[in-house]
């Protein structure tokens, strides 16, 4: 009987001791986990934001302002996805890369759109991937070809100004307006403030006949205003006196 309680006082005094000790990593695993709660929530604030990249149109004063209103969190949690949906808000903004500099410094790359065309009788701008973005107010300020055309056809358009373009510009002249109101016909004006109708079947025998007789032309009548490349066997002009 004796050697009975001996061994439960025993049994009793190793659990004792176990649950003292589970309690006390329990205790110390509290402690540290509060620790590092508080010091990646009130130590390591982010005290500097390095921002570059080659930029023309988005304004230092609207970078300095998502940086001091919108960087929530310190250099552990602040949330990097947020921020960049932050600055991509931003007009001209095409892509941001962010990255954490230990200890304090966050580090942005912005990258801008390359605009090549603007849209007509709007703030869009057709940048040179192909991707159509807001230009805001600089939009207007700036000088591209215009394409008269849904923004769903931007990209064909400026296709065809591309090829019309390299034809137009080795006699001295720029298109700076392109229509395309029915899909078979094709509308320019140039610096010149010549008109040219050119016909999407057999566009490239039209630019041929084009660049052929384009010299021709302005040697009859150097006061053309208008050519017109839709007929089959010809080409209408007209000029002034």
């Amino acid at each position: 009987m004796l050697n009975k309680l001996a061994i439960l006082r025993l049994n009793n005094v190793y659990l004792n001791n176990r649950i003292s000790h589970l309690v006390n990593i329990a205790w110390v695993s509290v402690m540290l986990l509060a620790f590092a709660y508080y010091a990646t929530h009130n130590w390591f604030r982010v005290k500097k934001v390095i921002i570059d990249g080659d930029m023309t149109y988005i304004t230092p004063a609207q970078l300095k302002y998502i940086a001091n209103n919108k960087l929530h969190g310190t250099f552990f949690t602040l949330d990097i996805e947020e921020l960049k949906e932050q600055f991509e808000v931003l007009p001209w903004v095409k892509s941001v890369d962010i990255q954490r500099k230990f200890p304090n410094t966050i580090l942005v790359h912005v990258n801008e759109f390359k605009a090549v065309a603007k849209i007509a009788d709007s703030n869009n701008l057709l940048a040179d991937d192909g991707e159509v973005f807001d230009g805001a107010d600089d939009a207007n300020d700036l000088e591209l070809p215009i394409l008269h055309v849904d923004v769903s056809r931007a990209n064909f358009a400026y296709d065809k100004y591309l090829t019309i373009e390299s034809v137009v510009s080795r006699h001295g002249d720029h298109i700076t307006n392109i229509w395309m109101s029915d899909p078979r016909i094709l509308v320019l004006t140039t610096e010149s403030n010549l008109h040219i109708t050119l016909c999407e079947q057999d566009l490239t025998n039209k630019l041929h006949n084009l660049d052929s007789y384009w010299q021709q032309l302005y040697a009859i009548n150097p006061n053309i205003t208008t050519m017109n490349f839709c007929y089959k066997n010809a080409v209408a002009i007209n000029a002034t006196q």
